[in-house]
């Protein structure tokens, strides 16, 4: 299969041998299309990636009354993780534990009542 540059550059070469400027015109017009194209293509490629973290994210998280945690490979629980951030943008941000609260140092939303991580227990907060 031949690259976009390959493309690119026999349309350059089957324009500089076209006499009419009409055509030469419309053999850049497609040359400049596919740019847009690769560039289109690479964008989806992107958001498709991110799309695919996101679910495998899902996967990895588990909802424990209002809390979400990150499960390890070996089944054990990281967080609790904000779950406005999660639920709006996708990103996993462990909440700050104390004063009888949790609080998530990105989007700034405090929570009472979530169950904390502790190694070999579980607390519960607020």
């Amino acid at each position: 299969m031949a690259s976009v540059g390959d493309i690119a550059r026999a349309i350059v070469v089957i324009a500089a041998g076209v006499s009419s400027a009409d055509d030469q015109k419309m053999l850049y017009e497609a040359r400049d299309s596919l740019f847009k194209l690769q560039d289109e293509n690479r964008e989806l490629r992107e958001k498709a990636d991110e799309l695919s973290i996101k679910l495998r994210r899902r996967e990895e998280l588990k909802r424990d009354g209002s809390s979400y945690y990150l499960v390890e490979d070996d089944g054990s629980r990281f967080g609790p993780i904000c779950p406005s951030c999660y639920e709006d943008s996708g990103i996993v941000i462990s909440l700050a534990r104390g004063n009888g609260e949790a609080r998530c140092s990105v989007c700034g939303k405090k929570y009472s009542g979530v169950v904390g991580s502790v190694p070999g227990r579980q607390t519960h907060i607020g």
